[in-house]
């Protein structure tokens, strides 16, 4: 009885007119170089507006947010730009410390973004709300040194072509908002006017796309064997559903040649999830239509890898994109980070990438540190004791020692700080600034796979080896190893790529001491191939070819390997015909 009172109470509350209780939505914070980042999840789609309202700003999102919590936003924020904020009724109050800019996004995986950005130069107190609300001119985001120009001749075409009324000219100036993360200048075009956001089955990719490339690769990494466990039913047939899984774990994971394999074996091959697979590989577009910027942040990036005019790249949403851009996980950027500096070079737009996820945090030896003449030997070794003191080390720690690095001499200090950078790092799961460093000869790939071995668990070496397999040396021992981690987990092609199988052992020669020892028969093949080439009959070319094939290692690329794969059949089958062809010595 009593457990029917407890699921009859919400009903009898609600019939009695008593307020429920809603679930909060959390609003999380951060505090960035130039502008202030509020964050919470929502349902896809939302819609809202922003109000400027002296030193306020109200941002309406109507019945589609119900509840927010509001506790914790000043835990990680001052007071600088934000100085207060409430919410009722479906609208967010912001009260303002300066006059700052506000700019609201959605992206890919649904949370709200909301930058409160340092004022422009110049501003002292926050705008008065206008009168009149105009459609103002759709401007792209365009280059630092030319925005103030720009603007200039937007404001002298206006005066000549429409002389202002008094309402438009109450119309404060038109205000530069700053890029996303408070770098490149950007002037969006109000209520997206210029711009037409495609929607439903014209823009067939954009929830898949931004669902996959919102996914950490890391992640998806770990549930790898899971998804290839469930690939198999209970009688010996493959299961639709898991087929459809295990694909989406490689999309996760960027793997667009593993995606598209898989998605042949199902019944009815999925065409988005294939396309997909395609861009992520490089392959061509083919006959597929051009896929549409305008479509969505997700479908931007997937254009830019697929090669967008700079006219398809007019009709998107920079601001949009670099907001869902920057959210990106850093082994996402390095699976495509170069791929788009080429695109959006291509359509001269590298500018779009400034201050942007990852390539912002790429470091190089101009950035860590100005070149010094000397460096304070108390500091190195400072900087080297703590990290190799902890086991968890403190990214400040590692940011010193980067710091420090570029102006120490090569000798003991420097050889013990490459150490003890190189064991922070592994340990602290930074697999991405491991690659860059490895490719600058910070330290060998060799000795960061070997503590990596030792510190993390299987999941992060097998990643970390896909990432530094092409800085291995081809004759490493390292590699027959990790061979045998990836042929544990079952990836055969994936091992293939680090170390060949090994050869069958050759038969044991055995000396007769009454009969004269035959090397060919002996299978003593080292000694065959010793004998002076002059001398040399089919049985010595053929064993020179048997060794040369057991010696040989197989290229890292699938085409490589399998045209040194037929040079070597087709050397075998003309030593093996030579050989048939040649009548057998006598027997002493």
């Amino acid at each position: 009885m009593k457990a029917r009172l407890r699921l009859l109470a919400p009903l009898l509350l609600c019939a009695l007119g008593l307020p429920v209780l809603a679930q909060q939505t959390v609003v999380r914070s951060g505090e960035h170089g130039g502008f202030t980042r509020l964050v919470f999840p929502a349902a896809a789609n939302r819609s809202w507006t922003v109000t400027p309202n002296g030193d306020e700003a109200l941002i309406d999102f109507g019945s589609g947010v119900t509840g927010l919590d509001l506790s914790q936003v000043f835990d990680r924020i001052p007071r600088d730009r934000i100085s207060a904020i409430a919410f009722a009724d479906g609208v967010l109050r912001l009260d303002l410390a300066c006059a700052c800019p506000v700019n609201v996004t959605q992206i890919g995986s649904g949370h709200v973004v909301i930058d409160v950005s340092d004022p422009a130069p110049g501003a002292s107190a926050p705008p008065p709300a206008p009168a009149v609300r105009l459609a103002a001119l759709p401007l792209r985001l365009i280059p630092r040194n030319l925005a103030l120009p720009v603007l200039d001749v937007a404001r002298r075409q206006a005066d000549v072509a429409d002389p202002p009324s008094r309402e438009i000219a109450a119309i404060p100036p038109p205000q530069i908002l700053r890029h996303p993360l408070g770098t490149v200048p950007l002037l969006p075009a109000p209520d997206g006017a210029g711009r037409t956001r495609r929607i439903g089955p014209a823009c067939p990719l954009e929830t898949l796309a931004a669902e996959m490339l919102m996914a950490d690769p890391e992640i998806a990494l770990a549930d790898l064997e899971t998804s290839r466990r469930a690939l198999l039913a209970g009688d010996d047939r493959l299961a639709p559903r898991a087929v459809l899984s295990l694909a989406d774990t490689y999309l996760r994971l960027g793997w667009g040649a593993e995606a598209a394999m898989i998605l042949r074996s199902h019944p009815r091959p999925d065409p988005d999830r294939t396309r997909l697979a395609a861009l992520l590989d490089g392959v061509p577009a083919g006959r597929a239509p051009r896929l549409d910027p305008a479509c969505g942040p997700a479908t931007a990036l997937l254009a830019i890898l697929d090669g967008v005019s700079i006219d398809d790249w007019a009709r998107s949403d920079a601001a949009e994109f670099a907001a869902f851009a920057d959210a990106l996980a850093p082994a996402r950027w390095h699976d495509l980070g170069d791929r788009l500096k080429t695109g959006f070079a291509a359509i001269d737009r590298s500018d779009v990438l400034l201050g942007i996820g990852a390539l912002t945090h790429a470091t190089s030896d101009a950035d860590l540190a100005t070149e010094a003449t000397g460096t304070d030997l108390a500091a190195v070794l400072a900087v080297t004791q703590l990290l190799e003191s902890t086991s968890t080390p403190r990214a400040a720690d590692i940011d010193n020692a980067l710091a420090l690095r570029p102006s120490v001499p090569p000798g003991p200090e420097r050889a013990a700080l490459d150490a003890a950078l190189m064991t922070a790092l592994v340990r602290g799961s930074r697999p991405a600034l491991l690659t860059e460093l490895v490719a600058r000869d910070y330290f060998p790939a060799a000795d960061v796979l070997t503590r990596a071995m030792a510190e993390l668990p299987r999941e992060d070496v097998l990643d970390l080896a896909v990432r530094l397999r092409p800085a291995l040396a081809p004759s490493d021992p390292l590699r027959r190893r990790l061979r045998d981690l990836f042929l544990d987990v079952g990836l055969t092609e994936t091992a293939r790529g680090f170390a060949r199988p090994d050869p069958l052992p050759e038969p044991r020669a055995v000396d007769d001491p009454v009969v004269a020892r035959d090397p060919w028969l002996a299978r003593d093949l080292a000694t065959l191939v010793a004998t002076p080439e002059a001398e040399w009959t089919a049985r010595h070319r053929m064993a020179d070819a048997i060794l040369a094939r057991n010696a040989a290692v197989l290229p890292s690329t699938d085409l490589a390997a399998a045209d040194s794969l037929l040079l070597e059949s087709r050397t075998l089958a003309d030593r093996a015909r030579a050989l048939l062809d040649t009548p057998a010595p006598p027997t002493p």
